[in-house]
C-alpha cells in the first residue's frame, strides 16, 4: 500500500528512510551506494540553489520509477583473432591473437558440436593458447574462442553480468 502524499510547508524538516519491502536489501553493492549518493547530493545542490536565489518552490521532493536494467559497468571486449588449431596426439592446440580492447576476465573456448557451441574450457586473460586433450584420432574438431570482461571483479564469469564479445573464426583440425 503506498504512503499518503507527504506534507509540504516552508521550514519543515523531513526523515526519510529507506527499507526494502519484506527486509530485502535496497543496496547490492557499492556502485548502488556511490548512485545514491550522488543524487542525494543533487537534491541538497538543487534545495540550496532554491533558498539562496528565490526561485520558484520546487513541488517534487523525490521521485523513484521501475524501468530497465542499468548499463553493464564494463564495456565488451574485442573479438579474439587469428584462431588456428594445430593438430597433435589425440589432442588439438588451439592459439590466437587478443582483439582490441583486450579482455579483463579472460577467454572462453567453445566446441563446435554440429553447429551447437558447447563450452570447453576457460583460459586467463595473458594466455592466448589451450590444448584439448585425451581425443578420439582421426576424428575432426572444431572451435570458436570469445572474451569476456570481469564486470563484478570476482573471477570468474557470470552469465548476465560480466560481457562475452562474439565468438572468433572457427577452426578446425582432425586429432592425430
Amino acid at each position: 500500500m503506498a504512503r499518503k502524499p507527504r506534507v509540504h510547508y516552508p521550514g519543515a524538516l523531513y526523515h526519510v528512510t529507506l527499507r526494502g519491502n519484506a527486509g530485502q536489501a535496497v543496496f547490492f553493492d557499492n556502485r548502488d551506494r556511490t548512485r545514491f549518493y550522488f543524487l542525494a547530493q543533487e537534491g541538497i545542490n538543487l534545495l540550496n540553489a532554491w533558498l539562496n536565489t528565490g526561485q520558484a518552490e520546487p513541488y517534487v521532493m523525490a521521485s523513484a520509477t521501475w524501468g530497465s536494467a542499468p548499463p553493464p559497468p564494463c564495456g565488451t571486449p574485442g573479438v579474439p583473432q587469428n584462431l588456428t588449431a594445430k593438430a597433435g596426439k589425440k589432442s588439438i592446440t588451439l592459439t590466437w591473437t587478443a582483439g582490441t580492447p583486450t579482455p579483463t576476465g579472460g577467454y572462453r573456448v567453445y566446441y563446435n558440436q554440429g553447429g551447437k557451441l558447447v563450452f570447453r574450457a576457460g583460459v586467463s586473460a595473458i594466455t592466448l593458447t589451450y590444448k584439448d586433450s585425451g581425443l578420439t584420432s582421426r576424428m575432426n574438431y572444431c572451435y570458436v574462442v570469445t572474451a569476456w570482461n570481469d564486470c563484478n571483479g570476482n573471477g570468474t564469469f557470470d552469465a548476465g553480468v560480466d560481457t562475452e564479445s562474439a565468438a572468433s573464426n572457427q577452426a578446425c583440425a582432425t586429432a592425430q
